[in-house]
């Protein structure tokens, strides 16, 4: 009898150091991100996945752009292909975290008509601000290099009605091609905000005087789901639709579940019947980017109950940070100095990737100064904006352990 005691008091320590570790690496995170206005605790989990998904959008624009792919292709024909083909699927990794992002970072139960509108102003400030910046950079170096051949590939003209649907994130719905590489994306974020709340709005006026957050959560869940797994079995296969939101609802709609799911207001049951229903739509017709959006859900669910894998996760905080900044701005920098240096290739493979990990490393460093003298200073201005939030509840976990 004395034995068993004693083994239960080490295993209930044992929980209880697990449970210190896990807690000190979310609050090092926190630490680590003031002012971000995103999510609350900034998991590390979140940071290195945001962080290691740009960096192979950034690896991927490398191989797609420009004349030094090519020539690094013969002797790195493997890689580059692989990062060609498949570097790309990695936004399907931003677009659940980007669900997840949204639904963390925004109480619904304390926002009426006019916290829905304001909360949309708090996402297209957070994300939008930096954006315009980088537009602007982007043009202005544009209009200096014209005629030295160093033209961006993606930009010939822009006209005025372009430029005006760039600002509000309407290029792609309107027809317009994007000024730089990868925005198309942001495009998608700001769709899926406005629909979010916009069901939300709808979750508040149905549930009436008896609003309460767990009604119109479920209301939520009841719109969302479906239009989810709908997504998955239908609107995913028509590469036609890939401009509008509903082509992505399935990988949102899981960080979404993911995130009601963490914070203990969607049963376990009923997230994986979630995931499963988007998953079988894989039998229907494999596509390798939604099979990475389920991996990437179930790896994150799994891995939110491990104090290891968190603590592994927390060195990469730093680059999780920085991964917007980097994500709006490499393609720029990648630009300029692949351009710049082409003189130096003179046609040498080892040059050409040699000058491809130079470009990585300088939009690295450039991210970083972009996120220290204009995305922290949007994200200071941004929390204005944002809705205003309550305490946890008791009900709420203490910890990632017992969510």
């Amino acid at each position: 009898m004395d034995a068993r005691t004693t083994k239960l008091a080490m295993s209930a320590a044992r929980t209880a150091a697990d449970r210190n570790v896990l807690n000190a690496a979310v609050a090092s995170a926190a630490t680590c991100s003031p002012a971000t206005g995103l999510v609350a605790d900034r998991l590390p989990l979140i940071e290195a996945g945001r962080g290691i998904a740009a960096c192979l959008i950034v690896a991927h624009h490398l191989t797609a752009y420009g004349p030094l792919p090519d020539i690094a292709a013969s002797v790195a024909l493997g890689p580059i292909r692989f990062l060609y083909e498949y570097g790309r699927m990695v936004v399907y990794v931003f677009l659940v975290i980007g669900g997840f992002a949204l639904a963390t970072s925004i109480q619904i139960e304390r926002l009426d008509g006019r916290g829905v509108l304001r909360a949309f102003a708090w996402r297209y400030l957070r994300i939008g601000a930096p954006y315009v910046a980088m537009l602007a950079i982007l043009l202005v170096a544009s209009l200096a290099m014209r005629g030295r051949a160093f033209d961006p590939p993606l930009i010939d003209s822009v006209s005025g009605p372009q430029l005006i649907a760039h600002l509000f994130f309407l290029q792609d719905l309107f027809g317009y091609g994007n000024i730089s590489a990868g925005i198309w994306y942001l495009c998608i974020d700001m769709q899926f905000a406005a629909l979010y709340l916009l069901v939300v709005a709808l979750g508040r006026f149905v549930s009436g005087r008896m609003w309460s957050e767990i009604a119109t959560r479920q209301i939520v869940m009841a719109i969302l789901f479906p239009l989810g797994i709908w997504s998955a079995w239908d609107w995913n296969r028509d590469p036609g639709g890939d401009s509008r939101v509903f082509y992505f609802l399935a990988p949102l709609v899981l960080g979404v579940g993911l995130a009601f799911w963490r914070q203990r207001f969607l049963s376990t049951s009923l997230f994986a019947m979630l995931v499963a229903a988007v998953g079988l739509s894989l039998a229907a017709d494999f596509r390798w980017r939604l099979a990475l959006a389920v991996v990437t859900v179930v790896s994150l669910a799994v891995s939110m109950r491990s104090p290891f894998i968190h603590r592994l996760a927390v060195p990469l905080i730093p680059l999780g940070r920085i991964s917007y900044s980097l994500f709006l701005i490499h393609y720029l920098v990648n630009w300029i100095v692949t351009t710049s240096m082409a003189g130096f290739v003179a046609g040498s493979p080892w040059r050409a990737i040699a000058v491809m990990l130079a470009a990585f490393a300088c939009s690295l460093c450039t991210a970083l100064m972009f996120y220290r003298f204009v995305e922290q200073p949007v994200q200071r201005w941004a929390r204005n904006w944002r809705p205003a939030e309550r305490p946890p509840e008791k009900s709420q976990p203490a910890s990632l352990l017992e969510a």
